[in-house]
């Protein structure tokens, strides 16, 4: 009876010991100290763990490090046990993408895409997709012509551009680049965008040739 009793109190003063630990992972992601959070996850034992949060904190120190293995066997974990919701299937799906193995990360984008039919986000992830498994740069157009009509975005705006000037169609990528440097004004996708534009023998407005000298400057 004392010893089963010993057992239970050891049992708690461990369950106690792996809360406290989850919780540092979590105050050291929050503070970007992902090698810290990182290693000291490296020496929990997970495999029971069902707390979502402490789980998304490992995966993305382990992420943030470089830790792209340990990275996807927490998601993993976490996957098996129904947790995370969209938010773990997209990031399991890109730590795939990250990690080459294109198969899962092709069943997963197909789950992902069920599962957030209307989220704007899956127009990116699939351009993330198709893009490492060497899609042709027509399609990768398609997929960011798409979601252009949905989303403002700098980055993948500035991408398109470099894909209508890779496929040789300079007056969109022109139309493209100005379009950038309209709606975000400055930044350095807008720089990007002005020496591409300049790049392409299209001449800069005044405004535009002033941000790019101040860039220079």
């Amino acid at each position: 009876m004392i010893s089963i009793l010993k057992e239970k109190v050891a049992w708690k003063l461990d369950k106690y010991d792996m809360k406290i630990s989850m919780e540092q992972i979590q105050t050291l992601v929050e503070k970007k100290k992902y090698k810290q959070a990182s290693d000291l996850a490296k020496t929990l034992n997970w495999h029971k763990v069902k707390d979502w949060p402490s789980l998304s904190a490992a995966i993305t120190a382990h992420e943030k490090v470089g830790e792209l293995e340990e990275a996807r066997d927490m998601a993993i974990l976490a996957y098996n046990r129904n947790l995370g919701g969209k938010k773990l299937v997209y990031e399991l799906t890109t730590l795939m993408i990250k990690l080459k193995q294109f198969d899962d990360a092709d069943q997963l984008f197909l789950e992902y895409e069920k599962m957030a039919s209307r989220d704007v986000n899956k127009y990116v992830l699939y351009y993330e997709l198709r893009k490492a498994e060497g899609a042709q740069s027509n399609e990768l157009v398609e997929i960011l012509e798409d979601y252009k009509s949905q989303e403002v975005d700098e980055k993948y705006m500035y991408e398109l551009a470099k894909l209508y000037s890779k496929t040789g169609r300079k007056k969109e990528c022109v139309k493209a680049c100005d379009e950038i440097a309209l709606l975000f004004q400055d930044g350095s996708y807008v720089v990007k965008a002005l020496k591409m534009k300049q790049f392409h023998g299209a001449k800069l407005t005044e405004s535009q040739q002033k941000k790019l000298d101040e860039a220079r400057a």
